[in-house]
Order: C-alpha cells, then structure tokens, then sequence
C-alpha cells in the first residue's frame, strides 16, 4: 500500500481487540438472571466464546483496512505497466508518386495499408514521422487512433525544397522519441523506397544508436524494379512528369534491421505489402499489460475474501457453535 498512513486506522481496532481479551481475562463470569432475558437478544454466551466472536470481526476489518487505498494503488500500477510503442518512418520523397502499386502510387497504397495495421494495434503507443529531404515528426507516440490516423491522412509527397531521402536522420529523430517514450519494447517501422541521399546521419550509424537504446527496426522496401512514372516538384512550384527505374538501397536496409535484431523486407505490389505488416503485427501488438498483472497476486481481491471469510466464520461461530448457558 502506497498510503502507509492508512495503517493509522488498524490502531483502534487493535486497542479494542486488546482490551476485550484484557477484560475479559479479568472479568467475573456472568451470571444469567431469567427474568432479564428480554434484555439479550442471544442467548448468554461465555466470556470465551464471545472473544472469539471479536477477534474473527477484528481480523476481518484489519484485512479491509488496506482495501481503502487499493484502487489508487491499482490504478497507478497499471499506468506504469510497460506499454510498446511504435514509432512509423513514411517516406513522402517524390518517388513515393511512382504508379507502379496501381490503381494507386506507392505513397497512398502505403497509407491505405498503414491505416488498416495502425488500427489492429489499440494496446501500443503510436508516433509518425514523415521522412524526405529532413523528416518531420506529424505525430508524438500517442494511444489515440484518431489522433494518428488524421496524421497518416495528412502525408503527402514534399514540396522541391524538401526532396531527397534522409534515412539515417529519420530513423535517428525516430529513436530520440522512442527513448522518452516508453518504457516498454520500442519498435520502429521504416517504409522506403529510395536510397539515403540527405541528411547527417547514416543509416550505419543510425543503426548503431538504435541498437544502444534497444530500439528495433523493421524496415520495408516498396517499389517494383521496373520503370516507372512518377512527378517531380519543380522549384517554381509546379509538378513534372518523369519515367525512370527508381533504384532502391536493399543491402543499406537490410543492414539497418538486422543491425538492430529487425527484419527487412521488400514488397512489390500491395499485397505483399499487406503480407509484410502482417507477420510483424504479433510483435507489435504485443502488450505490457497483463490480466493477472505480471504472475503478482492480486492483493486487494485475496484481503477481500479473507475478510469475508472471516465474517462468514463468525456468524458461523455465533449460530452454530456458541451454545446458550443453561438456567
């Protein structure tokens, strides 16, 4: 119990405990007067088998005693049970424009499948960052769906300034945030379908820090090898049209997952896709919370059946042992 001074509240039932066996260790036996019965509403018991009926409520109520901060108490241990979190690295570069995941391009086919995925996840902390020239965090590590999936709608492909892939970055960004994010399993999701061409950091060394705050990342190649046509942005603001083979870093990936303990995969239409989400959902899903709270006995259930048991024994006591003193 979080609340020691609740223990206060033992004292007097202990001192009237005490001084009922005091006093009736002291105490004459009572005699019975007939004409007084009405005054008794039991029979006349002894000064023993009344102690024991005192003793059974006070141990009873002794065992409630802690039942009065339990909630509180309850409540916060569930809220400090480890909860996974998950932080999901999108990459909105202008490649992700290429039309080759028909009838959609690679970014919407992303963010249609990510929805579904996002949505079998209701127990883990969700973050979203948006990954081309320098990533950008849409949405902090968060339970509320709502929340995410409004952020997810949001994604779209980056302006001219920002153009490029910045995958040691983005992943970097993604594991500072998982750090102070939770403190149980922290994952995190990269979907890519270029080369890391921007940014400071490289996805070695990104792996490398990864790896030193026990963050794993899974990473997702999408694209087919094929030559597509996707728009450029153009620095006058407008889009261009252009066709070509958008070359996609498998062995960089593949590095930065297993580096970590993740998995890479490369997936070429949405089906594969779809595949690829789902064999990592039982890691993700995977909750800190536990119906019987870690193998730990649920102490407040175990103080209320022995209080009732005890109640339950002295009623018990009382009609089916205690015997009336004969007149």
């Amino acid at each position: 119990m979080e609340q020691p001074i609740l223990f206060l509240l033992a004292l007097p039932v202990i001192a009237l405990l005490a001084l009922s066996w005091v006093r009736g260790h002291a105490a004459q036996t009572a005699v019975p007067i007939p004409d007084l019965e009405w005054l008794m509403p039991g029979a006349v018991r002894s000064r023993l088998e009344e102690r024991v009926c005192i003793t059974l409520r006070a141990l009873a109520l002794l065992a409630l005693i802690p039942l009065v901060g339990g909630p509180g108490e309850r409540s916060r241990e569930e809220k400090l049970e480890p909860t996974p979190a998950l932080v999901v690295v999108l990459d909105n570069s202008s490649s992700m424009t290429a039309a080759d995941f028909q009838p959609v391009n690679r970014l919407d086919a992303a963010k249609r499948v990510l929805r579904s995925f996002l949505t079998r996840l209701p127990e883990t902390g969700i973050g979203l960052l948006a990954l081309a020239g320098s990533p950008r965090t849409l949405a902090p590590i968060t339970v509320d769906r709502k929340f995410i999936l409004a952020a997810l709608d949001r994604i779209e492909p980056t302006s001219y300034d920002e153009d490029g892939t910045a995958v040691g970055s983005g992943v970097a960004i993604a594991v500072n945030r998982l750090r102070s994010g939770s403190d149980g399993p922290r994952r995190l999701l990269l979907i890519t379908d270029g080369v890391s061409n921007r940014g400071n950091v490289s996805p070695a060394d990104a792996a490398e820090l990864a790896r030193m705050m026990d963050v794993r990342v899974d990473a997702i190649g999408i694209g087919t090898d094929a030559i597509s046509r996707f728009s450029v942005p153009t620095a006058e603001g407008l889009q261009q049209d252009v066709e070509a083979r958008i070359e996609i870093d498998d062995r960089a990936l593949e590095g930065l997952a297993a580096g970590t303990g993740g998995s890479y995969s490369r997936v070429r239409n949405i089906s594969d896709l779809e595949n690829a989400l789902a064999g990592l959902e039982a890691t993700y899903r995977t909750s800190g919370r536990s119906g019987h709270r870690n193998g730990k006995l649920d102490w407040p259930a175990l103080l209320a059946l022995i209080a009732s048991g005890l109640v339950a024994a002295e009623i018990g006591f009382r009609h089916f042992v205690v015997r009336e003193i004969p007149q």
